[in-house]
């Protein structure tokens, strides 16, 4: 068992191959580096304060997900396998990916690295098209990762890099609307 003194490989700098973790650290419980080091990404790329995670717990799941879920005595769980807990809300390896379920849920809230979108162009991002945008409809938002909206709607995640939005929405949120 480790001692509770002793670093774990991410604080002491060394790096973990894909599916390895340190002897005795468990696998659901995220470091408070990489937690920390989400939470630190959040606040500066979208304003999300840290008070609004205060209620909840992070689990870490494999391929370096970070899950949002209630707080809760992991052990309570009555012998039960559980596949995850709570809602993926961000990769994080070498750099953190934000989900869409993240910024849907939270999108009310996010106060930095926005873009509203018209109605030709949000349609053409919930079917799942990459879209190009003019300098004005950019503005002061900075590459990166940007939450997507239409009339205040969050709709999702994408990418900006120069004046193109990849397109991040996963392949099941998206729709073909006649009508929006």
């Amino acid at each position: 068992m480790r001692s509770s003194n002793r670093m774990t490989g991410e604080q002491s700098g060394r790096r973990f191959r894909k599916g390895e973790r340190e002897e005795g650290e468990l696998k659901g419980n995220p470091t408070t580096l990489t937690q920390s080091r989400v939470l630190d990404y959040l606040e500066q790329r979208f304003g999300l304060d840290k008070s609004l995670f205060l209620e909840y717990s992070f689990y870490l799941g494999v391929k370096d997900r970070l899950y949002l879920g209630p707080r809760s005595d992991r052990a309570d769980m009555n012998g039960m396998r559980v596949a995850t807990v709570g809602l993926m809300v961000a990769r994080a390896d070498e750099h953190i990916k934000p989900t869409t379920n993240l910024l849907q849920v939270f999108g009310r809230r996010i106060a930095k690295s926005v873009i509203d979108l018209d109605k030709e162009k949000a349609g053409k991002f919930v079917s799942g098209e990459d879209i190009i945008l003019t300098p004005s409809e950019i503005g002061l938002v900075s590459e990166g990762y940007v939450l997507l909206r239409y009339l205040g709607i969050p709709l999702g995640c994408g990418h900006l890099k120069d004046r193109a939005i990849k397109n991040m929405l996963p392949k099941a949120k998206r729709l073909k609307l006649r009508f929006i």
